[in-house]
């Protein structure tokens, strides 16, 4: 069956984008319509301002008409056909108003017939006057105010009804725009609810599983079933590929067992057997991975996801992927000091954020140009110890500081914690063998023994160590290439 993939960071960010999309889109119709209601308002209002202007351009054109009748001078009659230009105007743009009713109609018409007729018959007077028609005209002015007063009411009236529909329409839209946005939104809430749903039951089934193989040591549990998101889909591969490799591994060790005990009793000292040896020795160090740890933190991601903590689940994720993937990469295979600290910071990430507070990490580097190899998960072991013997019992806060070093023809690294510290009696027992103590498998023997293995020497791990004072592991990591022994000028507690 096809799984279409898909990122959980990708998922959601898609999930906020189209919120904010609709959101905007909303934003920006209310806006609009909101900005046609203004236009609108400010048309109304222009045009009813322009219509209450009427009486007085009609009262200034009589007052000019007046004058140029006595006294017949040009600028009179300049006056009296600008006032007649301005009502024509005005009066035009009332006729072109779309959607007008028949009372606005009828007296913008009328008060047009009365200006144009009162312009000819003014015409025909001033040329052969006549004291009928003068009075005439006077009694004119006063019918086109009173048109004038019942066209601007006329429009008043039918402003406010137009204004009132779209006031109603604007609100339609407003409201069907918010019912849309709710509507969307909630949909939008409940698939990131159906996320996380389906985030936090494949995490709990990679936790159940997690235990099983961590407490219960069934190896033969079914391998995780592919998820719909890559990172949760990294994790169950690394998952089922560490569970095969552990497998076979066992089943690798009881044969070279076999083969070494063989060996042992015919006296071979065969080079092609003793690196055989070295290689599985490598191999089953390297495989002591403390399964409590993946199970924790897999808990740890079922906590935040529960919880919808979603950025935080998927730096989890993302951290126990990439510690996952660099233990299986590097079977036995010395790894460049560089690649290890790498690792180390997203293994920091995951104690940190377990600890929440509680603890403080320093990490420290001064790499230059040398180059060094050294033993996968070498490092993390170290940290894991001064936690969980250093500080789980710290009052004052635990501190860890990780000092990483070029120094000459080797590199030094100092792991150092503020915890309560051991007795020489518990130094002692630190290094025992897994066969001795049972309980150090992923501890500070395990790599002391595979730091002999691969430098062939025995002087380049010290612990140092004060009830109360702390601990303080230091490594040499000799440069590529470099022979001879490394003296440790070393003193802490």
């Amino acid at each position: 069956m096809f799984i279409h993939h898909r990122s959980i960071r990708a998922t959601m960010a898609g999930i906020l984008l189209f919120i904010i999309a609709i959101m905007v889109i909303s934003f920006i119709i209310i806006l609009h319509r909101q900005n046609v209601v203004s236009r609108e308002y400010d048309h109304f209002a222009q045009n009813y301002f322009n219509l209450s202007r009427l009486p007085g351009i009609l009262e200034k054109s009589s007052t000019h008409f007046e004058l140029y009748l006595r006294e017949r001078n040009d600028e009179s009659l300049a006056h009296y056909e600008e006032a007649y230009r301005q009502m024509k105007s005005i009066i035009a743009l009332i006729q072109d108003e779309p959607g007008v009713d028949d009372d606005l109609t009828f007296y913008s018409r009328s008060l047009t017939n009365m200006m144009d007729y009162h312009r000819d018959l003014a015409g025909e007077t001033l040329k052969y006057p006549n004291f009928t028609e003068i009075i005439y005209l006077r009694d004119l002015y006063d019918y086109m105010t009173q048109q004038s007063h019942s066209l601007t009411a006329s429009y008043l009236n039918y402003g406010s009804l137009r204004y009132s529909e779209i006031l109603e329409k604007e609100k339609q839209v407003t409201n069907t725009t918010y019912i849309l946005l709710a509507v969307i939104t909630m949909m939008s809430i409940g698939f990131a609810a159906l996320l996380t749903r389906g985030l936090f039951q494949t995490i709990k089934t990679l936790a159940r599983f997690a235990k099983l193989l961590a407490i219960d040591a069934q190896w033969h549990i079914p391998d995780l079933k592919p998820s719909k998101y890559i990172e949760l889909n990294v994790v169950a591969d690394a998952f089922n590929l560490m569970k095969r490799n552990m497998r076979q591994y066992i089943n690798d060790l009881q044969e070279k067992a076999s083969i070494e005990l063989e060996l042992s009793k015919e006296k071979l000292k065969n080079l092609e057997i003793d690196r055989l040896l070295k290689e599985t020795q490598l191999r089953s160090l390297q495989m002591q991975m403390n399964p409590h740890f993946l199970f924790n933190t897999l808990n740890m991601i079922s906590r935040k996801a529960m919880l919808r903590q979603a950025d935080s689940a998927v730096e989890l994720i993302q951290s126990i992927s990439e510690i996952l993937r660099y233990n299986l990469d590097n079977e036995g295979r010395p790894v460049e000091l560089r690649e290890e600290i790498r690792v180390l910071k997203s293994y920091l990430t995951i104690q940190q954020m377990r600890f929440q507070g509680r603890m403080t990490i320093d990490l420290r580097q001064t790499l230059k140009e040398g180059l060094a190899f050294i033993p996968p998960m070498t490092l993390q072991p170290i940290v894991e110890n001064a936690i969980i013997h250093g500080l789980q019992n710290s009052v004052q806060g635990g501190r860890i500081v990780i000092e990483v070093a070029e120094e000459g023809s080797h590199f030094e690294i100092r792991i150092e914690d503020n915890g309560k510290g051991m007795t020489e009696e518990q130094l002692e027992q630190l290094f025992q063998r897994q066969g001795e103590s049972g309980k150090n498998s992923i501890g500070l023997d395990n790599v002391r023994r595979r730091l002999e293995i691969q430098f062939n020497r025995s002087d380049l791990m010290t612990v140092v160590s004060r009830p109360g004072q702390g601990t303080t592991v230091a490594i040499i990591i000799p440069k590529e290439g470099e022979q001879g022994d490394v003296n440790l000028a070393y003193s802490g507690g």
